[in-house]
């Protein structure tokens, strides 16, 4: 069983990482509302850095 401190640390980090998703989600849509595209949201990160992409979605031949 995992210490109570790793289990809360656990939990306070996957809940920064989903505000993170929110307002990366809320971006998309504001630049939906601007640019008129679906756009997509990707979330990348490790202990040494982190990255959020928000991108117009491409269709299968690579257009947007």
């Amino acid at each position: 069983m995992a210490h109570p401190l790793l289990t809360q640390a656990s939990c306070a980090v996957a809940g920064d990482i989903a505000e993170v998703k929110a307002i990366a989600n809320h971006l998309a849509q504001v630049m939906k509302r601007i640019h008129g595209l679906e756009w997509r949201v990707e979330i990348e990160h490790d202990p040494e850095v982190a990255m959020v992409l928000v991108v117009p979605k491409l269709d299968e031949e690579g257009r947007r």
